[in-house]
């Protein structure tokens, strides 16, 4: 997997596809694997860990919120980050845990 000009590119056995960054809603870390969730409701697993992921991509594109959530800053849409609860709420409608110690983080990226 490589990525350049804002296209990903994943080597699938034999052939390469090709996926717009934009395209990508969030990523989900599960063991050593990657698990992309698409705009368009689709799901792909890639073999590489969420952290070696994330360190591909310019600082801006996406943000790490919880060990087990990166998301496209572009799609996040809004932010409770309260005491008593902390979630980032994406295009869609979809919500996703923020840890404390990356809410601050996030905050200053959306400002």
């Amino acid at each position: 997997m490589f990525y350049k000009d804002q296209i990903l590119y994943i080597r699938e056995r034999n052939h390469t596809r090709e996926l717009q960054l934009d395209s990508i809603l969030y990523c989900e870390a599960q063991g050593a694997y990657t698990v992309l969730h698409l705009k368009d409701s689709r799901i792909m697993m890639i073999c590489l860990h969420l952290r070696k992921f994330a360190a591909q991509f310019e600082e801006g594109i996406f943000c790490r919120i919880h060990h087990k959530y990166l998301v496209g800053m572009s799609n996040i849409r809004g932010l409770a980050l309260n005491h008593d609860e902390r979630y980032a709420e994406l295009t869609g409608g979809t919500r996703l845990p923020v840890s404390r110690r990356k809410a601050v983080v996030l905050q200053r990226g959306l400002a």
